[in-house]
């Protein structure tokens, strides 16, 4: 299977580059790629997370305090689209059958991380 993500004009303007093609056997990684894709939106907007999993993977690994009120999320209209697709893309793939592989996810977000440091800095 191979699905590409984050190919859209609207993507590139309003994240860091995620954009890459997750061409593995396993399904199960690509569904957790889209979960922390999507996620990612929510927490850069300081999001309260209410699972356990999605607490510790972006509030560790994004260094957000867990105690912070949690904010009234706006997003633009690129976002919306963004997250649209990435919504239509899981439920296509049926992720919600999978199990989130944490150690996938937090390589993930590391990844993301990484790439929004290397933009910042050219």
């Amino acid at each position: 299977m191979n699905i590409i993500l984050s190919t859209t004009l609207a993507f590139a303007l309003v994240t860091p580059s995620l954009s890459y093609a997750l061409d593995s056997e396993d399904t199960g990684d690509e569904c957790t790629y889209l979960w922390v894709e999507r996620n990612y939106f929510y927490a850069q907007k300081g999001y309260c997370f209410s699972s356990k999993i999605a607490r510790d993977i972006f509030n560790n690994g994004m260094g957000l305090d867990p105690e912070a009120r949690c904010p009234k999320l706006n997003f633009s209209k690129a976002e919306k689209s963004v997250l649209q697709h990435i919504r239509k893309t899981e439920k296509r793939y049926e992720c919600n059958k999978y199990q989130l592989k944490v150690q996938v996810a937090k390589n993930a977000l590391i990844k993301i991380l990484r790439e929004k440091v290397e933009k910042q800095s050219l």
